[in-house]
Formats: C-alpha cells, structure tokens, sequence
C-alpha cells in the first residue's frame, strides 16, 4: 500500500529522557544495542529483518545522547514499538556498566515538518555525518566555496530524504546556508569526519531529528536556533 503524500505534515512524537544518567555522547549506538537485543523488539527498533538484512528506510526510533544524558525518539509507527519497551524498566545496560533508570521524563507531542516560505535556522547538537567516501574526496580537493556548496546540496538531499520517508512532498526548491565545521572522530574503529555548526533552510524539522547517515545512533541531530528579538521591539 503506497502511503499518501503532503507537502507539510504534523508528525507524531515521544521523546524519552533518562535525566540521572550521564554517559559519553559516542554511547548513543550502545543505547540503541540494548534496545534492539530485546527478544520483543520490533523491526522498527532497529531496521534489520529477521535474517539480519537492513531495512532500508528513515529510522522512526533514534537513540541519542544530548547534553550527555541519553534520550529516544520514536516518531509515528515508532511510539508504539519504544513504549512497551520503556515503561516499567528499572535499569539500562550499556557495554558493562548498568545504570538504574527508574526516573525517566516522557513528552509526547506533534511537529511540524514540510516546506516553509521563510528558510528557519537550525543547530546540530551531535556531529553530522554528510559526506560519503567518494563526496569526501571532492570535499577535501575543494576550495572554501566549493566545500560550502557540496555541503548544502548534501544537506539539501538529506533533508529531501527525510521528508520522503515520513511521506511529505517538498513541492519547491529548497534553500540551504551552512556554517559548518568539520570534526575528526571514531567511528566503528575508523577515523571520519563530522560536521557540526548551524544551518538555514526553508523547511520545517521537528527538534531533535535527525540528518544524514548513522541517524539511529544519534547522530546529525538538528535543535532549532530561536531567533533573538531586536533591541528595538516591544
């Protein structure tokens, strides 16, 4: 069944916040880990079938460390695959430390994501993996501007994705100014380059989603920047 497309949509959304916790922002894929090895865990917990295969598809579960406290976002479908899951549990297994988790903070409620007529500006709060291996090498060989443009067509794609995965049709152009500065990092016993900074674009993200790759573990999560009043106005 193809499901029915919008050019703006207000999603559904839980996030889960384990205040009492504090971890290293790098254990948002052991958060996820502890989640998806549940023996009653929903294919949305973690985009693999049955026999191991990815489901290729934008993750409506995300597990993320903000602020160094963990929190889940489950999106539509995803609430009521993270719920059962989340309630009642007293403890969370991350590598080999156990953290008693009775004291959690649940907030349910609705975004908006589509097209805008004004472009909104945005902040990533984890490292935003952008680049593949063949875009990096370009991104490397590129003068300033050149590396400003690549990163705003790849932002530009990755939000296009976003939309089409949570079924809305973006049904004009979009537009994309970054400001954003590359990080070296490990990732998966791998050097890689992330991005952190802020962005502007005619379009509506819910806070705390996500862009890009790696997405279920955390990163690329996008906060809106609240635009600061002017002195003169009442």
């Amino acid at each position: 069944m193809t499901k029915e497309t919008v050019s703006q949509k207000k999603v559904r959304m839980m996030r889960v916040n384990y205040p009492d916790i504090k971890v290293p922002q790098w254990q948002g894929r052991r958060l996820r880990g502890f989640f998806a090895s549940a023996e009653e865990a929903d294919d949305l917990l973690h985009n693999h079938e049955g026999d191991g295969a990815s489901i290729y598809r934008y993750p409506l579960v995300q597990y993320k460390v903000i602020n160094r406290r963990p929190v889940i976002v489950a999106v539509e479908e995803g609430i009521s695959a993270v719920y059962p899951l989340v309630m009642g549990r007293q403890e969370l297994r991350l590598g080999e430390r156990t953290y008693p988790c009775g004291h959690m903070e649940i907030d349910l409620d609705t975004g908006v994501l589509g097209a805008t007529e004004e472009s909104r500006r945005y902040k990533f709060c984890a490292p935003w993996f952008g680049l593949n291996q063949h875009n990096y090498q370009i991104y490397a060989e590129a003068d300033a501007e050149e590396k400003e443009r690549l990163l705003g067509q790849v932002l530009i794609g990755n939000v296009l994705s976003l939309a089409k995965g949570l079924g809305v049709n973006v049904d004009r152009t979009l537009h994309v100014q970054a400001q954003l500065q590359a990080r070296k990092m490990s990732f998966k016993n791998e050097t890689v380059v992330g991005f952190l900074g802020d962005f502007s674009v005619n379009f509506a993200i819910p806070p705390l989603l996500g862009l890009g790759k790696s997405v279920s573990r955390g990163f690329g999560a996008v906060v809106p920047i609240k635009e600061k009043r002017r002195k003169n106005e009442q």
